[in-house]
């Protein structure tokens, strides 16, 4: 069962929701769901043609459920990370000082190579 508080929705939307308009647009959404770390994979998904579900249709049981899954485990990847992050601002860190001591050149992002 998940179990879910409005709150944590809304943290995580918030996250996602890069143009803060309250919802997730589909490449917003694509943000949550494709893993990072595999291109080929983010490529093809994000370059199939897409289909319009109308109002009145539903998702499969299967793919909502498998949603609702990998939703509940953000929320959860979120939570985590917030109390790591709340606990670095105690002493003064933020998460752009710990990129900066990993990161060897001045792009600011972390990849295999500098992890």
């Amino acid at each position: 069962m998940i179990d879910l508080r409005l709150d944590q929705v809304r943290a995580v939307v918030g996250h996602y929701d890069s143009d803060a308009d309250g919802i997730l647009s589909y490449k917003e959404f694509l943000e949550v769901v494709l893993p990072k770390e595999h291109p080929e994979l983010r490529a093809y998904v994000t370059q199939r043609e897409c289909f319009d579900i109308k109002n009145e249709e539903y998702l499969s049981y299967e793919t909502e459920a498998a949603m609702a899954v990998l939703f509940n485990l953000e929320v959860s990847l979120f939570e985590d990370s917030k109390i790591i992050k709340d606990e670095l601002a105690k002493y003064g860190v933020d998460g752009y000082d710990v990129v900066g001591l990993i990161d060897g050149n001045p792009q600011g992002s972390l990849n295999f190579n500098n992890i």
